[in-house]
């Protein structure tokens, strides 16, 4: 058992002692009891909240959950490098939070209004405001720069990473604060996507179901409505820059599936 969790096990009789009687003793005897003993298990932890593959290293990159950190596993000798960030990654996030730059190996996570970018080969992350909640990151990987997309803002959002500067790229006209963080909050509505081979940025509006493609400057260069059933819950399916084709599942707001595209 990890020293937070016997602490709490040691607390929550006293505070049970204190609360059911009004009088009680510092000499109170307590009983720890031990759950992961009989079980063989010694470390209780949360497990990450995501994970990913860098295929190309052979690393696994963890996203831990209850601390400020990121793990990075070495495939071949199995060695555990944990990188510190500023700040927790908010829970509620889904996997489209986490984008990582096939060319160099570096890792982008959204942070609580900000954006940790993570360097496994330094062993160091830099952090950056980015003043609204942000929900998903794509990585352009010939510049690093970062584009970013949520809910809680009308604007694409582009970070230069080598300046750490934002630019606010015109998308939208709404905007609303993300929702039901302590329940199951949906997937990103608002998604973006880098396709590196054609050297171009794909924004999609999930409410508006409208789709804007940009430069790497942030040039919007087109924007169409798409023809698909609207729905309040857009599931990533994934994006293949070969084909350049992006796969979603749409769903309704009671979960019922409506169209895979």
């Amino acid at each position: 058992m990890t020293r937070l969790n016997k602490i709490v096990c040691v607390i929550l009789p006293i505070f049970i002692c204190i609360s059911g009687v009004l009088v009680t003793r510092a000499e109170t005897p307590v009983k720890t009891v031990d759950f992961l003993s009989g079980t063989g298990v010694k470390v209780n932890g949360a497990g990450p909240l995501l994970v990913r593959a860098d295929n190309k290293r052979n690393r696994v990159i963890l996203v831990n959950t209850y601390t400020s950190s990121l793990s990075v596993i070495d495939g071949k000798t199995k060695k555990v490098k944990n990188i510190p960030v500023r700040s927790r990654v908010p829970q509620y996030v889904k996997e489209e939070a986490l984008a990582l730059d096939n060319r160099t190996g570096n890792i982008y996570v959204i942070g609580s209004k900000s954006l940790h970018v993570v360097f496994p080969g330094k062993g160091t992350s830099v952090t950056i405001a980015t003043g609204k909640q942000m929900e998903m990151a794509a990585v352009d990987e010939k510049t690093g720069n970062a584009f970013l997309a949520g809910r809680a803002s009308k604007f694409l959002v582009m970070i230069n990473l080598k300046s750490k500067k934002l630019k606010k790229i015109p998308w939208r006209n709404w905007e609303e604060k993300p929702a039901n963080l302590n329940q199951t909050p949906p997937p990103p509505i608002c998604k973006v996507f880098c396709d590196n081979t054609l050297g171009r940025v794909i924004a999609v509006d999930g409410k508006t179901r409208q789709l804007a493609l940009y430069s790497t400057s942030g040039k919007q260069l087109e924007k169409r409505q798409l023809k698909v059933p609207g729905g309040a819950r857009w599931h990533t399916a994934g994006y293949n820059e070969k084909t350049h084709h992006l796969y979603t599942v749409i769903e309704t707001a009671k979960r019922e599936v409506v169209a895979a595209v």
